[in-house]
């Protein structure tokens, strides 16, 4: 269990260090981010009461794409630079190469946030201070679950020569269940003063969890393919 842990650290180790020096796809997806950010809040001349009501599927739209940007990567670099035989070859069991992936892309996707979501906010002159702990927890949780899926389908689909049409083709569906779960509440934690979270909770946990565990079962069997 030890040895693991520590691959999934090692390779999420190795992610972050060619990201530094290459600075890619952060760099993307901050550019990205930005000029969502700008565009939505030039795009929506609108009354405070009307932003509230725009402002969550709008904010999840920017996490989404630029998300997307660097799940697309996420295993099709290791394809282009043939080094996934090499960690295929570690002794330790495969999953690991999963989890490493996800934790090097939770770490890019949050660092990302960290610096869109505050400027959403300025942008679009919203606080949040009463529910500040319910938006960070909700934002965090709709983000683990759609990383979760989108690293599992970005190793699903970097075999194949169409992977970022792919990809996000058979992303978007599944995940929706999942995003309109995260939508909804932003919507409430904005909006309502605590009620109606329960069954969005118990459908956005039950994504996380479900595609934590998949992986773990089958992953050996996708890169096999």
């Amino acid at each position: 269990m030890n040895n693991f842990y520590r691959a999934v650290i090692t390779i999420c180790k190795k992610e972050l260090f060619l990201e530094m020096k290459r600075k890619e796809t952060i760099s993307t997806m901050i550019i990205f981010s930005i000029l969502t950010i700008v565009i939505f809040s030039f795009s929506f001349n609108v009354e405070q009461v009307e932003k509230k009501i725009l402002f969550s599927g709008m904010l999840w739209i920017m996490i989404i794409f630029s998300s997307l940007l660097g799940l697309g990567t996420s295993f099709k670099k290791e394809q282009n630079n043939n080094t996934l035989a090499g960690l295929l070859m570690a002794p330790v069991d495969r999953s690991a190469i999963f989890y490493g992936k996800l934790l090097a892309n939770m770490i890019f996707v949050t660092f990302v946030e960290l610096i869109s979501i505050p400027l959403f906010l300025i942008f679009f002159n919203f606080t949040i201070t009463e529910n500040l702990l319910l938006f960070t927890v909700f934002i965090f949780l709709g983000t683990l679950g759609f990383i979760s899926i989108g690293t599992f389908l970005s190793a699903l689909t970097s075999y194949s020569r169409s992977s970022d049409l792919i990809l996000p083709v058979t992303l978007f569906p599944l995940s929706t269940p999942l995003l309109i779960g995260s939508v909804k509440l932003t919507e409430l934690v904005i909006n309502s003063g605590g009620e109606g979270y329960s069954p969005w909770i118990q459908l956005i946990i039950v994504f996380d969890i479900v595609f934590l565990i998949i992986p773990l079962l089958i992953f050996e069997y996708i890169l096999e393919a």
